[in-house]
């Protein structure tokens, strides 16, 4: 299984590209999210999160829809080929 991970923003300064490959046996978005602050350290998860929940700031989409509007959110099981985007809110009129 392949998970795609595209960052934008802030986050695309932490990790050597914008773009990365994750790759396994099943994943949840918990677990793409872990398997990335294991790859790249602390400083990672502390841009990823805030006291163990995902910073607020944040904006986390799964093929294109977010995180909070799924049923299981962040334990929300990811099929091969899925893309999560992870950037940071974007506000303004």
């Amino acid at each position: 299984m392949k998970i795609k991970i595209t960052t934008v923003g802030v986050l695309s300064q932490i990790l050597p590209s914008s773009h990365e490959i994750i790759e396994g046996y099943e994943f949840t978005v918990q677990g793409v999210l872990d398997a990335l602050v294991n790859k790249y350290g602390n400083h990672l998860a502390d841009e990823l999160f805030k006291d163990g929940k995902l910073r607020k700031e944040l904006s986390l989409l799964v093929n294109g829809r977010n995180i909070l509007s799924m049923p299981n959110k962040l334990q929300t099981l990811l099929k091969d080929e899925n893309e999560i985007i992870i950037s940071a809110y974007i506000t303004g009129g």
